[in-house]
């Protein structure tokens, strides 16, 4: 699943779904992501940990993985975060 956004000088933004690995590899480098974060778009911009997020990564025909800090399979009717991945193309 593909996402993009418009940024406030028009520049656009193109993103996906992460995976469930790639949002364990995020949580295994949660400080340096939030530093960078903070770098570029100031002090108040981090990831939240603890709040569920959607993955791209089907468990079974009514069931997908979400992240928090870890895993997790739930139905796809639970109402989760969506977050997309955009690369830093600069």
């Amino acid at each position: 699943m593909s996402y993009s956004l418009t940024d406030n000088n028009g520049g656009v933004w193109k993103g996906y779904l992460g995976s469930k690995e790639q949002w364990e590899l995020t949580w295994a480098n949660i400080n340096e992501l939030n530093a960078t974060l903070s770098a570029i778009f100031g002090d108040d911009v981090t990831m939240w940990p603890t709040n569920f997020k959607w993955t791209s990564t089907q468990y079974i025909s009514l069931g997908a993985w979400c992240f928090g800090t870890d895993s997790t399979s739930y139905s796809k009717n639970s109402t989760f975060y969506v977050v997309p991945f955009f690369a830093f193309n600069k």
